[in-house]
C-alpha cells in the first residue's frame, strides 16, 4: 500500500481579470480607456506587478502544478509573491476549485493559521477580527477573550509557538505544508521544499538544494540599487518617506562592501511631505540573514535620540563601529516614526549589506564565525578553580597514607 497521502497532479488555476473592478465610475472608466491604449491598469496598487503568468485578461496563478508528499513528511512551499503559494494552499484546503487537474488526499486536511480569511478595508482591524470571529461560529465574549492572543500574531514569541507547535505535530506523525517566506525557518523544519515561480514548479528537492536555488533566483534583485520609489510593498501614513539607501566607509564614501570589523554608515534619504517640519522623529534599521532570520535591531530611541525640524528632504546616518558580522550578505530593513505613528516602512526591506572577510578580533586572522553570522568582542581567561586545588590536596594525601 503507497504511503502517499497528498498527491497533485496537473494542478492549475484561471483567474479572468475583471474589467470593472473600481469603487466608482470614473475610475472604472479610467480603466477601460487605459486598457483601450494599451496603457498599465492606472488602478494597479504600489507593489503590484505583472510575474510573467499573466495572458490578456486572464492570469494563470498555477500551471500544471505536480507533486506527491508521503505521510508524516514536512514539506515547505516557496517563492516570491505571487508564485502561486496561496492559491496552491486554497485549493488543497478545499477553499477554491482547480481549473484543471486534480488533488488527491487520503485523511482530513486541517489550516493550523487561516488561509481563507478576508480583511474588509472599511472595517477597522478590531471589527474584522470580531467578524471572521462570528464567521468562524464564536460568540462575541470568546472573541474578546482570545483577542489579546489575535493581536499577537505578529511578534516573535507568538511565532516561536506557532513554529514549536508545528514541530511537535510533525514528530508525532502528521502530514505538514508548511508556506513561508522565513527561509531559516522552512530549512529548520522541513526535509524537502518546492519552489514555485510564475504558479510553476521549478524545483523539488530537498530543503538546502530548494532554498539555494531560491536564493539564487532573486539574486538579481538583491544586487540592483535599493529604491523606494513606490516599488515595494510598504505602509506608513506618509509624513516622511524613505527614498534611498546606501552605505560608506567612515569618512563618508560610498563603498559596495565592508569588512567585518569595519567601521560602517548605513544611509537613508528621505523626504518629509508638506507641511510642518516633522517632530519626535524615530528612525531604526534592522539587519537579517539572507534567509530571513533577523539579527537585531536598533531605533534612535534606543540611545535617547529623537529628531526635531527636520529639513524637507535630507538624509539619516546609522554609524555602526567595529561591524560584529561575519562575511555574508545581510537584508537591511528600515522604518520611520513620527510622533508615534508609523510613517514609512517598506516591508522588503530597503537594501542589502554585503560584508566581506576582515580581520575582526584584530590578530592578523581572517574568517570567523564557523557560519555563524555574529562576531562577538570577548574576552578569554583561563585559571585554577578551587575544587581543582582540593582534590589535588586529596590525592596527595592519599598518596602519602600508602
Amino acid at each position: 500500500m503507497s504511503d502517499t497521502v497528498i498527491s497533485v497532479e496537473h494542478v492549475s488555476k484561471l483567474y479572468k481579470l475583471g474589467l470593472i473592478r473600481g469603487r466608482t465610475l470614473c475610475a472604472d472608466v479610467s480603466r477601460w480607456w487605459a486598457k483601450l491604449r494599451g496603457k498599465p491598469d492606472p488602478l494597479l496598487k504600489v507593489g503590484q506587478e505583472d510575474h510573467g503568468n499573466r495572458e490578456g485578461e486572464y492570469m494563470w496563478a498555477l500551471r500544471h502544478v505536480s507533486f506527491q508528499v508521503k505521510q508524516g513528511e514536512v514539506l515547505g512551499i516557496i517563492g516570491r509573491n505571487g508564485a502561486g503559494k496561496s492559491t496552491l494552499l486554497k485549493i488543497l484546503s478545499q477553499i477554491t476549485a482547480p481549473t484543471s487537474g486534480q488533488v488527491k488526499v487520503k485523511g482530513r486536511i486541517a489550516s493550523l493559521l487561516e488561509v481563507g480569511t478576508g480583511f474588509h478595508p472599511e472595517l477597522t482591524g478590531r471589527e474584522n477580527i470580531y467578524l471572521n470571529g462570528a464567521i468562524l461560529g464564536m460568540t462575541r465574549a470568546e472573541v474578546g477573550r482570545k483577542l489579546d492572543e489575535v493581536l499577537a500574531v505578529g511578534d516573535a514569541a507568538f511565532q516561536k509557538k506557532c513554529l514549536g507547535k508545528m514541530g511537535e505535530v510533525a514528530k508525532g506523525g502528521r502530514t505538514v505544508l508548511f508556506v513561508s517566506h522565513n527561509m531559516a525557518a522552512v530549512e529548520g523544519l522541513c526535509a524537502s521544499a518546492v519552489v514555485l515561480e510564475a504558479g510553476r514548479v521549478v524545483v523539488h528537492s530537498p530543503t538546502d538544494e530548494a532554498i539555494r536555488h531560491y536564493l539564487g533566483s532573486i539574486e538579481p534583485c538583491l544586487t540592483r540599487p535599493a529604491s523606494m520609489d513606490g516599488g515595494a510593498r510598504r505602509s506608513g501614513n506618509g509624513r516622511i518617506r524613505l527614498t534611498s539607501f546606501h552605505v560608506e566607509s567612515p569618512v563618508g564614501v560610498r563603498v559596495p562592501a565592508v569588512r567585518s570589523g569595519g567601521d560602517v554608515a548605513l544611509v537613508l534619504g528621505y523626504a518629509c511631505a508638506e507641511g510642518p517640519p516633522p517632530h519626535r522623529v524615530d528612525v531604526g534599521v534592522s539587519l537579517a540573514t539572507a534567509r530571513g532570520q533577523t539579527l537585531c535591531v536598533v531605533y534612535s530611541s534606543y540611545l535617547g535620540r529623537l529628531f526635531n525640524d527636520l529639513p524637507p528632504a535630507g538624509v539619516f546616518r546609522c554609524r555602526i563601529p567595529r561591524l560584529p558580522l561575519a562575511a555574508g550578505r545581510y537584508l537591511v530593513g528600515a522604518r520611520v516614526v513620527v510622533g508615534g505613528d508609523e510613517a514609512d516602512w517598506p516591508r522588503d526591506g530597503v537594501g542589502y549589506l554585503d560584508v566581506e572577510t576582515g580581520d575582526f578580533y584584530q590578530t592578523g586572522q581572517r574568517g570567523f564565525g564557523d557560519g555563524a553570522p555574529i562576531l562577538l568582542h570577548a574576552a578569554w581567561e583561563a585559571e585554577e578553580s578551587c575544587d581543582a586545588g582540593r582534590t589535588r590536596e586529596t590525592s596527595e594525601a592519599s598518596t602519602r597514607g600508602r
